[in-house]
């Protein structure tokens, strides 16, 4: 099973690169998942302010660092064993692997040697069919167009730009 991911993220000098939402999407929408980190990070840039935080939908999904670390994990594995294989995730930035490893392996990195049991793939190899997808995504759906940014909808976009990439390629026989 592909799972597609998206991050969203707060990027401070004084703190680095700190999660703000994970979100999931399965190849055939089946399986879903997504997270918020509680509390967020406070000294995050101008943009993550005033357009990522007011997409946000907290409660459920409001969670600690270590609530995140094991409710990802419980799916990963739910996903593993009702497909009967370890998923594959679809990424499109280099930043979204290592938040979602970061999450994995928790605020303490106790499971640090332990790493996330699947595979992955960089959407970037579709391109350009996969950014015009994922364009085009946004650009039929007014709602989602003014969600951009919230991880949960841009993983289904980047799932709705891969579907879009490997029909492109298949007409032209790649």
């Amino acid at each position: 099973m592909m799972l597609f991911l998206d991050t969203e993220w707060a990027d401070s000098t004084s703190e680095g690169c700190q999660l703000v939402s994970l979100g999931l999407v399965g190849y055939d929408e089946r399986f879903q998942w997504y997270a918020e980190r509680d509390p967020l990070p406070l000294s995050a840039p101008d943009f993550v302010h005033q357009v990522v935080y007011p997409l946000l939908e907290r409660g459920a999904y409001a969670m600690g660092d270590s609530q995140i670390t094991e409710s990802l994990q419980a799916f990963i594995f739910r996903v593993a064993k009702e497909t009967g294989r370890a998923p594959t995730v679809a990424y499109d930035f280099w930043n979204d692997r290592a938040l979602f490893n970061a999450a994995w392996h928790g605020p303490s990195g106790d499971l640090a040697t332990i790493p996330p049991p699947v595979q992955w793939f960089d959407l970037n190899v579709l391109d350009p069919h996969y950014t015009n997808g994922l364009e085009w995504y946004f650009y039929e759906r007014a709602d989602e167009r003014k969600r951009r940014h919230h991880a949960l909808v841009d993983a289904r976009a980047a799932r709705a730009g891969y579907l879009h990439a490997i029909r492109r390629l298949a007409k032209e026989g790649i």
